[in-house]
């Protein structure tokens, strides 16, 4: 009887531990980030003010077992039968799970913390299961009730950061008046009709911009500078591909655009004190679209151009924006309806350090099936210690002048795999809805790649993002880059007459 009464008074105390094993972290507290990627030195706690911006990032892995701890009966059976499919199911599971770890957090700042800010459940992000987050403006006191948690993975300092983002330089000239300009009327039309009529389904444009010239010549073309001989595309265009520009916004009624592009989320107006309207106000991200999408400027001349809004009009944005948006994007990607061919994310704003929060979200993009194109950065450095790029889950593009060379401040390394045009391209400002002016940097040697690879998922919407990276890679031209970079590929891109 004695060693009955020990045995279930050991049982006992066993469950009630576990019970407190699973709310609470054993021995040290959490990793803490500073926005550089350096981890936080908890000895400076003191000095820290009173309230912070931070990302609080989950073990999607602990807290789906926790979740079906602390939900309903009631709740589970809705989620199965709602979401039979495994990994939607699992999906709504850690959105649930998180939600009552936010309530959990909400009642412990009324009952104990009234100076920090209580947490906004639309503020979630939830990348397919696959990485969970949320911002939150909290005191230390907080900080450390949630870092105690077992089922977090680490906490983020979020802040208002300048991007490597290059200035753009707004004019007035009319690209459509100097496309007809006589002395460029005819440039090359002889060279490129036999190659037109040897394939019915492409299309032809006369004296494009360099850049869109010399993606479908192997060999570096006699050049009209700024102009080109002519761009041979598929006569589809990219149409049914979504691309979503995450950038400064996009002025959606520039000629270019026929109507293609619109107005997605805006975080700089959702999360600031001082909000921006959904307009482009510092031209990057007009710029950037319409080598991506425009009639006359770029690649894929019939994709859906919609702008997720993450830096202002000086350049700057919050860490957190950057994940809130992939997050936002891969859940309409993936729960689209409208018959679309596939989605891709171009990304022409550079982080200049590794950051472990940009890479785990690019990474759980990638993991999503929504594949990310970026700007490998202007640093003249090893791309590989940079974010996105370091975490090996995107397209980063790197860039090149008309002679073929590296630009002179192009990032590089083995983590960008292709390069394109993007020195003195010609792309749309904002000075007009006619506007054009001339841009360089890996900013706009990206969206040449977005609209190439645009151009290869509706000819075959199975791509996976690393079966589109690698196709891009497979078809560039090889080993005709001038001059050397440390560990980097001499890879120009390139599209043939069939793909």
């Amino acid at each position: 009887m004695l060693q009955y009464l020990t045995s279930a008074s050991l049982g006992r105390v066993f469950i009630t531990l576990s019970c407190v094993l699973m709310f609470s972290r054993v021995g040290a507290l959490l990793p803490i980030y500073n926005i550089d990627g350096s981890v936080f030195n908890m000895k400076n706690r003191g000095l820290e003010p009173d309230t912070k911006d931070y990302n609080v990032i989950f073990n999607t892995g602990s807290i789906t077992y926790y979740a079906t701890t602390w939900a309903t009966s009631n709740e589970l059976s809705s989620l199965k039968g709602k979401y039979p499919n495994s990994s939607e199911y699992n999906t709504q599971l850690i959105q649930l799970a998180v939600q009552k770890h936010i309530q959990k957090v909400n009642d412990y700042i009324d009952s104990s913390d009234p100076q920090s800010t209580k947490i906004n459940p639309e503020s979630i992000v939830n990348i397919s299961g696959l990485f969970a987050s949320y911002p939150c403006t909290i005191t230390q006191k907080t900080l450390e009730f949630i870092t105690s948690q077992a089922y977090l993975k680490y906490v983020q300092i979020d802040g208002m950061v300048e991007y490597q983002m290059e200035t753009v330089n707004a004019t007035s000239d009319d690209y459509a008046s100097m496309f007809d300009r006589a002395e460029y009327k005819d440039v090359g039309v002889s060279l490129f009709t036999k190659r037109k009529r040897s394939n019915t389904q492409l299309s032809f444009q006369r004296n494009p911009h360099w850049g869109l010239d010399r993606i479908v010549n192997t060999d570096r073309p006699s050049i009209l500078y700024p102009y080109g001989q002519g761009y041979y595309y598929p006569s589809s265009a990219g149409e049914g591909v979504v691309v979503y520009v995450l950038d400064s916004g996009i002025k959606i009624s520039h000629a270019e655009f026929e109507g293609r592009a619109s107005y997605g989320k805006n975080y700089v107006n959702d999360n600031t004190s001082t909000p921006e309207p959904d307009d482009d106000l510092n031209g990057h991200g007009t710029a950037v679209a319409s080598l991506i999408g425009g009639k006359n400027l770029g690649v894929a001349k019939k994709v859906k151009l919609i702008s997720y809004k993450v830096t202002r009009k000086d350049s700057t944005g919050m860490l957190s924006w950057f994940a809130q948006a992939v997050g936002d994007v891969i859940a309409e990607a993936t729960n689209a309806t409208d018959g679309r061919l596939g989605s891709l994310i171009s990304y022409s704003v550079v982080f200049g350090s590794t950051n472990t929060f940009l890479n785990e979200a690019a990474v759980a993009a990638q993991q999503a099936g929504v594949p990310i194109i970026n700007a490998a950065g202007n640093n003249n450095k090893n791309a590989c210690i940079t974010s996105p790029t370091g975490s090996g889950a995107t397209i980063a593009v790197g860039s090149v002048d008309r002679y073929d060379g590296y630009a002179y401040d192009t990032n590089y390394g083995q983590c960008v795999p292709i390069y394109a045009p993007g020195v003195s391209v010609m792309a749309a400002s904002i000075s007009s809805d006619t506007g054009t002016t001339t841009v360089s940097g890996t900013s706009f040697a990206a969206p040449i790649v977005s609209g190439a690879a645009a151009l290869l998922v509706a000819n075959d919407p199975s791509l996976s993002p690393t079966a589109l990276k690698d196709k891009l890679v497979a078809l560039s031209t090889p080993n005709v880059i001038n001059g050397t970079r440390a560990s980097s590929s001499r890879n120009i891109l390139y599209l043939p007459e069939s793909f």
